[in-house]
C-alpha cells in the first residue's frame, strides 16, 4: 500500500460468511449476513440548501484556473437490474458507511435521485441521475460475468484437466519496487544491511501465482513484469494536470468546505494563498501525484482494456519502514466500498460509487471470492485473519473476520469484475523480515528469471487453494 494509503483512515466492513450459502450455482447473492438496517434510510430532507456552496465553489475553481468538472455519464450504470429500497439500502451501509453520499441522494419507497449539490427538497434542482426502484428483489447486473463464472465453477467440479480455460484475470503487484521508488512510496523495511522490498515481493507473488493459474488454464496477464512504473510517462514529464483537477474536485467535502464560508469577494481574494492549495504545486504532491494518480490510472486503464472476470491487487503489509514488530501478522482483504464522508465531492467518485451501488451481484461475488481467498491463504501461510484493524483506526461492523471494504483507487474504479485486494502478511514482522531476506529459491516467468524467498511459495499456494475453493462451492 502506498504511504498515502496508510494516511487515510478508512471504515473496515465484516461479513459473516455462510458456509455454502450459494449451493450448487454461483448466483450474486450474499454468502455472508448483509448488514440489514433497522431502520428504513429516510429521504434525506435537510430543507433548503444553501445553492451558493457550488456557486462559490465554482468561484475558487475559477480563480484558480481549474475548469469544472463535467458531469459523469451515466450510461454503464446497471440501471435495468431490479433492486428494492431495502436491496439499495442494504448495499449502501457497505459503500457509504460514513453517509457523505446520501447527502446528495433523495432516497424515496420508489426511487433514488442523485444530485450535484447536497439534495434540497424544495430548490428546484433536477437530478442527475434516477434509479427506480422493483417491488421485487431480482438482482440481475453483471449476468454475463455472473453466467460466465458459472461455467468456470462448472468446470471446476467437473475435474478437467485445465479446470480454468476461459478464465480471465489481471493480477495487479502493487508499488514499484528498486532503491528509488521504495524510498519515494517508503515500501520498503530496511535492517543494517537486510531489505525487503514490498513492490518486489508483490511482483514475485504475482509471477508464482500466474503460473499456478496458467497451469490451470487460466488466461492471466500481469499489470507489471519489471520492476518501476507501469505508466509510460516518467516523474519529470507526465502531464500532472488531471491529477491537481481531481484533487481539487475532490476538495469539496474535504478541505475546500471551510473557505466556503468566506464571501465570494474573499474567496477570490485569498484562495490561492492557502497551504492546501499551494500544496498541489509542490514537487512532493507532484511526486504523489505520479505514484497515486498516473501509474495507478495505467494499471486501470489495462484492467478495463482487457476486461478480466477477476481483478486481484496483490500487496503486504508493514507498519514502519525502520524498525521491525512482533504483534501483528494478520493478513486481510479488501472489496470496493467504504467511503469516507470527506471522499464524495467528486461528481466522478459519486458516479463511480453509484455503479458499485448498483452493482449487487458483483459485489457480493467479490466479497465470497475475497473470503474464500484469505481463509485458504491464512491456512497455507499459517498467519490469522486481521479481527481488530486498529492499525487503521477503522470502525468495524459485525461479521467475519478479515474481509472489508475499502475506497481505492482501482477498487473504486473497477466496474466489471470482481475486484480483490489482498494483504498477503506483515513484511516487518520479525518472523517474516528474516525469511523474505533469504532469497533461496529460482522461478521463471515466461522467461523471465527471478531470485525469490521460500515463504511467498505458501502465499502463492493459499491463492490457487482460495480461488479453486470458490468455483467448487
Amino acid at each position: 500500500m502506498s504511504i498515502h494509503l496508510l494516511r487515510l483512515a478508512f471504515i473496515s466492513l465484516f461479513f459473516a460468511i455462510g458456509q455454502g450459502a450459494l449451493g450448487d450455482e454461483i448466483t450474486g447473492k450474499p454468502g455472508y449476513a448483509p448488514k440489514v438496517p433497522k431502520n428504513s434510510v429516510p429521504s434525506l430532507h435537510h430543507g433548503l440548501r444553501n445553492v451558493s456552496r457550488l456557486q462559490k465553489f465554482s468561484v475558487a475553481l475559477q480563480t484558480l484556473g481549474i475548469p469544472p468538472e463535467a458531469k459523469p455519464d451515466f450510461a454503464e450504470l446497471p440501471s435495468h437490474t431490479a433492486l428494492t429500497q431495502t436491496d439499495f439500502e442494504t448495499q449502501l451501509s457497505y459503500i457509504d458507511p460514513h453517509l457523505g453520499l446520501r447527502r446528495y441522494f433523495d432516497i424515496t419507497s420508489t426511487a433514488v435521485s442523485t444530485f450535484q449539490n447536497f439534495f434540497s427538497l424544495s430548490g428546484g434542482i433536477l437530478p442527475e441521475y434516477r434509479f427506480n426502484f422493483s417491488r421485487h428483489s431480482a438482482p440481475s447486473d453483471s449476468e454475463g460475468l455472473i453466467n460466465h463464472l458459472n461455467q468456470i465453477s462448472g468446470q471446476v467440479k467437473s475435474n478437467i484437466a485445465e479446470p480454468l480455460q476461459g478464465l480471465k484475470i489481471v493480477l495487479d503487484p502493487g508499488h514499484m519496487g528498486t532503491d528509488f521508488w521504495d524510498e519515494a512510496t517508503g515500501k520498503y523495511v530496511k535492517l543494517e544491511d537486510k531489505k525487503v522490498s514490498e513492490g518486489d515481493l508483490n511482483l514475485w507473488t504475482a509471477y508464482l501465482v500466474a503460473n499456478e493459474l496458467e497451469d490451470l488454464g487460466a488466461m492471466v496477464t500481469i499489470t507489471r513484469t519489471e520492476a518501476g512504473p507501469v505508466t509510460k510517462s516518467n516523474l519529470q514529464n507526465f502531464n500532472a494536470t488531471p491529477f491537481i483537477n481531481q484533487y481539487f474536485y475532490d476538495s469539496l467535502d474535504n478541505w475546500m468546505e471551510k473557505y466556503l464560508a468566506l464571501d465570494e469577494a474573499e474567496i477570490k481574494e485569498t484562495i490561492k494563498e492557502k497551504p492546501e492549495v499551494k500544496k498541489a504545486y509542490t514537487s512532493d504532491q507532484q511526486e504523489q501525484f505520479f505514484i497515486e494518480g498516473e501509474d495507478l490510472e495505467a494499471r486501470e486503464k489495462i484492467i478495463e482494456a482487457l476486461q478480466p472476470d477477476i481483478t486481484l491487487d496483490i500487496h503486504y503489509d508493514a507498519e514502519d519502514s525502520t524498525k521491525l514488530q512482533d504483534s501483528n501478522d494478520a493478513m486481510e482483504t479488501f472489496v470496493p466500498g467504504g467511503l469516507l464522508e470527506t471522499e464524495s465531492g467528486s461528481r466522478l467518485m459519486r458516479a463511480y460509487a453509484m455503479n458499485q451501488l448498483l452493482s449487487v451481484r458483483r459485489f457480493n461475488e467479490s466479497v465470497n471470492l475475497a473470503s474464500e481467498l484469505v481463509h485458504a491463504m491464512s491456512l497455507s501461510e499459517g498467519v490469522s485473519l486481521e479481527s481488530v484493524n486498529g492499525y487503521y483506526n477503522a470502525e468495524m461492523i459485525k461479521g467475519k473476520d478479515g474481509v472489508y471494504a475499502r475506497n481505492l483507487y482501482i477498487s473504486a474504479r473497477n466496474i466489471t469484475s470482481l475486484m480483490i485486494y489482498v494483504e498477503c502478511l506483515h513484511y516487518d514482522h520479525v518472523k517474516e523480515f528474516n525469511q523474505l531476506t533469504e532469497l533461496t529459491e529460482s522461478g521463471i516467468y515466461r522467461g523471465i528469471h527471478f531470485q525469490y524467498p521460500k515463504r511467498i511459495n505458501a502465499v502463492a499456494q493459499g491463492v490457487k487453494n482460495g480461488l479453486l475453493n470458490y468455483f467448487k462451492r
